[in-house]
């Protein structure tokens, strides 16, 4: 008897992906996510662009700019908390530019893209055919909507950690930090001011060449010291490589260089 209302009341079980009219698209992801998704309609709607809601004249399709929106403020939260631990003697300016760079539309386009997450996507006929699975920002709003996907579907941890494998690799954290934002000047100062010293001067120790292609070599000086050099095509220019000689100086003492330890490395404190 009792064996047979074990049978009766049995769970139903759980219905395959392979019976999902998007089974092998939600399988791909379960790879790609490292798990099997648990509520697949997240997923199809993070992956469904605006344009294939509007082509399929169906009203209770969603597209994923929603999920955008909270995949956005996710990622804000785990990059920000990475770089918090593992970027000890930065400051909070400089987390802020390394942040707003790593989630940036382009960073995060590039990242879609070496995962091949344009093949997955749900877009409108022309969409499609104008490119739409390689667009940069299409592809940028997708990978948002997936963390924003991954984080309701199985936590928080688990959108860490498919962030973590993907956008934060180490390679790729360490190359937007050699590149830098551009303005090697601003950063040096921020720097400088962080740790107890003046603003840096900039002094041209030569000129060189003809005058249509002329070179400045520049250094840079914190307290009276040179702590960084580089050259140019001008001056701005070569003041830019100098800045950004001396930021890698500093930030390559350990313990970060301060006002307290400046005698150890050369250079004098502004007074």
């Amino acid at each position: 008897m009792f064996a047979w209302l074990r049978r009766r009341f049995r769970p139903s079980p759980r219905p395959s992906l392979a019976d999902h009219p998007h089974g092998s698209t939600l399988a791909a992801l379960g790879s790609l996510i490292g798990g099997t998704p648990e509520r697949p309609a997240l997923y199809l709607e993070a992956l469904m662009h605006r344009s294939f809601a509007r082509d399929a004249l169906r009203a209770e399709l969603v597209s994923n700019e929603r999920l955008e929106f909270l995949g956005d403020a996710v990622l804000d939260l785990i990059v920000g908390e990475h770089l918090f631990r593992s970027n000890l003697s930065r400051s909070e300016g400089e987390l802020t530019r390394l942040r707003a760079r790593l989630v940036s539309g382009r960073h995060l386009g590039r990242t879609a893209q070496a995962l091949d997450l344009g093949q997955y996507l749900l877009l409108g006929a022309n969409t499609a055919q104008t490119g739409g699975r390689h667009n940069e920002t299409i592809l940028a709003d997708a990978y948002e909507a997936l963390v924003g996907a991954l984080y309701l579907d199985q936590g928080i941890e688990a959108a860490r950690q498919f962030v973590e494998s993907t956008l934060l690799q180490p390679g790729a954290v360490d190359q937007i930090i050699e590149q830098g934002d551009g303005n090697h000047k601003s950063a040096l100062l921020e720097l400088a001011q962080s740790r107890g010293f003046g603003a840096p001067v900039y002094e041209v120790v030569t000129e060189s060449g003809p005058p249509h292609e002329r070179v400045f070599a520049v250094v840079a000086r914190l307290g009276g010291q040179p702590v960084g050099s580089g050259s140019g095509r001008n001056k701005k220019e070569a003041e830019q490589a100098a800045a950004h000689s001396a930021l890698l100086l500093l930030r390559a003492n350990e313990p970060p260089m301060s006002a307290s330890t400046e005698r150890s490395n050369g250079v004098s404190p502004a007074p």
